[in-house]
């Protein structure tokens, strides 16, 4: 498969994508618990800490810095063979992150209604952390 080994990344403080090639900190991401949603988490990214993914209604997949708001929380949806679908909390007509394979090169497709691309997780720290925030 073309882009098999594409994984979602923070480009710029504000723009996300997917990359592939050596694995660099902009790659990584970070799981916060939500205190009150079971099973959602707010993911940050590793170079730009104070970022998370939203699924924002009209804008597709974003990055945010700002209050936390309920379209950053995601859960993780076990597939087969260690994979994962990634998909909103907040809506329930099935926006899952999916990494577009095109000709030119690996993009992020956000707000994607039943596409079924699958996530490999890939354990790089013991740090889970708890937020304190309630919304």
């Amino acid at each position: 498969k073309k882009f098999c080994n594409a994984r979602l990344a923070l480009l710029e403080s504000d723009q996300v994508g997917a990359q592939e090639g050596e694995l660099t900190e902009n790659q990584q991401w970070f799981l916060e618990v939500h205190p009150n949603k079971p099973g959602c988490y707010y993911m940050s990214n590793g170079k730009y800490p104070k970022n998370r993914l939203a699924a924002h209604s009209t804008y597709g997949l974003v990055s945010y810095n700002g209050n936390r708001y309920s379209d950053q929380l995601w859960e993780f949806r076990p597939g087969s063979d260690g994979f994962y679908y990634i998909t909103s909390c907040k809506y329930d007509d099935d926006r899952r992150i999916a990494l577009a394979r095109t000709e030119e090169e690996p993009s992020m497709q956000g707000s994607l209604f039943g596409v079924r691309d699958r996530t490999k997780l890939v354990h790089r720290k013991a740090s889970l952390q708890k937020t304190s925030s309630g919304s």
